[in-house]
């Protein structure tokens, strides 16, 4: 995902997490994470879930969150 340009659209699918206040999705498939930041209200429903996420990146590893959505599938305890 590092090849998306700043301001370029990405899909990201991951585990949204709070650590510190924050959002963050962890990419279940090599453990990288994304600060998530523009979270819409809906998005306390999927905390420690498995989720869809449409975002513009902002700057390393920082993405602003378009929209949310859950996921299909079994998360990993993390």
């Amino acid at each position: 995902m590092d090849d998306a340009p700043p301001g370029g659209g990405m899909i990201l699918i991951g585990l949204l997490k709070y650590k510190f206040g924050r959002g963050m999705i962890i990419m279940l498939d090599n453990g990288e994470w994304w600060k998530a930041s523009g979270l819409p209200w809906k998005a306390r429903h999927f905390v420690n879930q498995r989720v869809v996420v449409h975002a513009v990146r902002v700057g390393f590893r920082s993405m602003d969150v378009v929209e949310i959505d859950g996921a299909p599938g079994d998360v990993p305890d993390r």
